[in-house]
């Protein structure tokens, strides 16, 4: 059996040891020890600080990052826009081309063949300009510098 009595004077918690089937006990005890815990005004002070073995970890530095190569990727970015220009306009020569009996004088082949050579260019474009748009575009660490002027001298950079 349980009790537990809680006066503002003491508390007291008994349990007597009945044929009571172990589960029973155990969670008699448990609920017995929550109430205890949650009524004291222990778990009602602030949490303690925090230890001075802990001291907080220090902020990484991050180092300052640049492009590998601007020029490599603006080439890049534009080689595929010329390039995505170029398969548009092969594109409409071979749609222009006339669609007259095989043979004939106005059959289209002459254009389509144009149109097949200008979008194939294009695609090429575009393929060549994608590794210097993603390779030229990578960020890396930026590299120390050396001036030297007539004035004096610096030097910057960051490791």
């Amino acid at each position: 059996m349980l009790s537990c009595a809680d006066d503002s004077s003491s508390r007291s918690l008994s349990i007597s040891t009945s044929r009571a089937p172990l589960r029973a006990r155990l969670a008699a005890l448990l609920s017995a020890a929550a109430l205890v815990a949650v009524a004291s005004p222990a778990a009602a002070e602030a949490p303690l600080p925090p230890s001075p073995d802990l001291a907080p970890l220090p902020e990484l530095v991050q180092p300052v990052m640049e492009r590998r190569s601007p020029t490599m990727m603006i080439s890049g970015v534009s080689l595929v826009a010329i390039g995505a220009v170029f398969t548009t306009v092969g594109g409409v020569f071979i749609l222009a081309a006339h669609n007259g009996p095989p043979g004939s004088e106005d059959d289209g082949g002459e254009q389509r063949f144009k149109g097949l050579m200008i979008g194939a260019v294009g695609l090429g474009t575009s393929f060549a300009g994608i590794p210097l748009w993603v390779i030229g575009g990578a960020s890396v660490p930026a590299k120390a510098t050396l001036s030297v002027g007539a004035g004096g001298a610096s030097l910057g950079g960051s490791f």
